[in-house]
């Protein structure tokens, strides 16, 4: 069995790592996935282990002990945070040396994740996956504790159909899970954009997780769609936060793709939103 990691309690870790398993070929029955998430539900195929926000990261390490003296893991992947969200797979590493550990790595604001959490004198990965462009001091380490360092670009085809809304076509879309400041945050920004393009009567489909309260005659909010992709190719245009996944999933839509970097405390959008840009010039 493949055991995943997925800490962070947005919808983008559960994507990624579900693309991951798709581009590595594992199939959904052999893989069990631990995660604080409260998104899955959209991933009705998956086995999960749920953690809880609340608990301390002693709890959070006595809940993966036993996941992995219950099963037999052929492979641990640790998604985004190598050390977890608190330093509780530092025991984890020390007392399960016979399992190999792989680290999915994005973009992370590695000065500031150590400042926060305890770090083991030496590890070493069995491989690390370099899903994109990381800070030089990142990567450094990474070179250094792992045994292979592997670049892997996602598969990006995700299933799923239209749901039925009130706009119809043409129709701008904002796609962003959550949380709610962030989801308003954009919603201004698209507000203005609109006006200043001196588009009044575009509809704008906004396609969240969570109940936003923004009052304006063109936007249309949808609860609980997912995933969007099926809504990318009739849009005029589409508004998105720089998350990994978004970039990720709109690069062939870049003409009509906007997207804005929100301030994160780990994730560092205005760095992947400049790597984008210099990549596709």
């Amino acid at each position: 069995m493949y055991l995943f990691y997925v800490q962070g309690g947005g919808l983008g870790h559960l994507t990624r790592t579900e693309k991951l398993i798709q581009t590595l070929q594992f199939t959904y029955h052999e893989v069990l996935i631990i995660t604080p998430s409260q998104f899955c539900h959209h991933f009705k195929n998956y086995k999960f282990v749920k953690l809880n926000w609340k608990d301390s990261k002693n709890q959070w390490t006595t809940v993966i002990d036993e996941v992995l003296k219950k099963h037999s893991i052929k492979r641990f992947y640790i998604d985004a945070f190598p050390f977890g969200l608190k330093g509780e797979l530092l025991s984890i590493y020390e007392n399960h040396s016979h399992i190999k550990f792989y680290y999915v790595s994005r973009i992370l604001k590695w000065e500031n994740y150590l400042a926060q959490v305890p770090t083991p004198k030496y590890f070493c990965f069995e491989e690390t996956l370099l899903l994109e462009p990381l800070y030089t001091t990142h990567q450094n380490w990474i070179k250094k504790n792992s045994k292979n360092v592997k670049k892997l670009s996602l598969l990006q085809e995700t299933k799923g159909t239209k749901n039925p809304f009130s706009c119809s076509t043409p129709y701008g879309l904002l796609v962003h899970s959550g949380g709610k400041k962030n989801v308003l945050r954009l919603c201004e920004f698209v507000s203005n954009n609109l006006r200043e393009r001196n588009w009044t009567t575009l509809k704008i489909l906004v396609l969240t997780q969570v109940d936003v309260d923004f009052s304006h005659p063109q936007f249309y909010f949808s609860k609980n769609v997912f995933p969007a992709l099926p809504y990318y190719e009739e849009a005029t245009i589409i508004y998105t936060a720089a998350g990994f996944n978004a970039i990720q999933e709109l690069q062939k839509y870049q003409d009509k793709h906007i997207a804005i970097p929100l301030d994160r405390l780990y994730d560092d959008q205005f760095f992947r939103l400049k790597n984008y840009k210099t990549e596709v010039k």
